[in-house]
């Protein structure tokens, strides 16, 4: 399939300014009761260096956080892993909230309801309403 890539829009009632999508990352981390930390710890070391995150962005395209890996001309000429670096420039990190977890569900379904034909003002719109009553629902007391 023949497909490109580009940065997001500016919007020109936000000010000219560009949309910012959420950015995540994996993470790996050692956990606190772990028996073998050491051992833990040199294999976090090695995903994350630069050779294994290459490694990931060329053989796993997927997009390493790892910096230094976007010097590898391999990584620096793949049009794919540019444009999603190139993204991250004005991306904002998602919220690391437990409402957060309320958002995917009703977000699917708009977007699957617009598909099907339904006005993406009134599916979104829906979705916002249904997220907002989810989350007053976490916020209250037992």
């Amino acid at each position: 399939m023949d497909y490109g890539l580009a940065l997001l829009p500016t919007i020109t009632e936000a000010g000219g300014k560009p949309m910012r999508p959420w950015m995540t990352v994996e993470g790996v981390y050692v956990a606190a009761p772990s028996k073998q930390k050491d051992l833990a710890y040199d294999f976090v070391k090695f995903i994350t260096d630069v050779k294994s995150a290459t490694i990931m962005a060329v053989e796993g395209r997927q997009t390493p956080a790892n910096k230094k890996v976007y010097d590898d001309p391999k990584v620096a000429k793949d049009p794919v892993l540019a444009a999603f670096r190139a993204q991250v420039d004005v991306a904002i990190p998602m919220p690391n909230v437990p409402e957060m977890t309320m958002v995917w569900s009703p977000a699917t379904t708009a977007m699957n309801t617009i598909i099907r034909g339904t006005s993406p003002q009134a599916a979104f719109d829906k979705a916002q309403a249904q997220v907002v009553k989810d989350v007053a629902g976490l916020r209250k007391k037992p």
